[in-house]
């Protein structure tokens, strides 16, 4: 944990509208909670070990703005920000090539990133989809967008 991780985190606290906080799987951020008050979407652990839908957005949320599935999935989630502390994931990569995600604030290798409304445009330098096509658990269904169900209707 580094002095600008201690930043962010106090920035999140004072700034966040009080939902989840996108984070790579990895790294200070899981101390986000503990040490601010400030919900992480990925609590420390293993990418392989979280739930569908986050692990996911872990490898595709950079993709928001062209692939379909990810957008339901941040707004059903609640997600408004994303921190980012030198890497991460393979999903928080590249944002800011991303036009649906804005850079906030950074302190050295930290970052934090608002994820702007759905208009807010495309970019085209990304891949049309993200690599995962199916979320075991998970299934677009007239009630909404990515629903957690023990099993598909049928």
């Amino acid at each position: 944990m580094t002095a600008d991780d201690l930043k962010a985190l106090a920035w999140l606290r004072a700034n966040d509208a009080g939902h989840p906080v996108m984070n790579p799987a990895t790294g200070a951020t899981g101390w986000m909670y503990a040490l601010d008050s400030v919900a992480p979407e990925i609590a420390h652990t293993s990418v392989a070990d979280v739930v569908p839908a986050r692990r996911f957005l872990a490898l595709c949320l950079n993709r928001i703005d062209i692939d379909p599935r990810v957008r339901p999935l941040v707004d059903s989630l609640k997600i408004d920000d994303v921190i980012v502390d030198n890497g991460g994931s393979e999903g928080l990569l590249g944002l800011d090539a991303n036009a649906a995600i804005r850079k906030v604030e950074s302190w050295g290798s930290v970052a934090v990133y608002r994820i702007l409304p759905a208009a807010a445009g495309a970019s085209a330098t990304q891949p049309a989809a993200c690599a995962p096509t199916t979320l075991p658990g998970w299934w677009l269904n007239e009630k909404g967008p990515y629903q957690v169900v023990a099993s598909p209707a049928g």
